[in-house]
């Protein structure tokens, strides 16, 4: 069973979306080319997601639940200001210790297309 990912408080402002093509593109003579999506899932879709001042427990549940999935395992998730559920994996964040009870989280999420 997919997990959802509901994280105790929703990321800082700051959070950013990069979206990328994939488009498989030919060159011919005289300038014509022909384009059109590489795959079945052309769409390439990161957040860059910040959590700026997380008491440790909710820093813990965060930074349990992307160990949990390993890198690998996809989760649900609805980015920032994104509207749908969709399948994320997370496999690189980083954790700083912001002050005695504060710390912050920066997590790069990015979309799959599993089978």
């Amino acid at each position: 069973m997919i997990e959802t990912f509901a994280p105790p408080t929703a990321p800082s402002p700051g959070t950013s979306k990069n979206v990328e093509m994939k488009v498989a593109e030919s060159t011919f003579g005289e300038g014509y080319t022909q384009r059109s999506g590489d795959g079945l899932n052309p769409e390439q879709r990161k957040f860059v997601a910040e959590w700026k001042t997380l008491d440790i427990a909710e820093a813990d549940a965060i930074e349990g639940f992307f160990a949990r999935h390993l890198g690998y395992k996809a989760f649900l998730w609805q980015g920032p200001r994104d509207g749908v559920l969709r399948r994320y994996r997370c496999k690189k964040w980083s954790r700083d210790n912001v002050s005695a009870l504060v710390d912050s989280i920066r997590a790069e999420i990015e979309l799959v297309n599993d089978l």
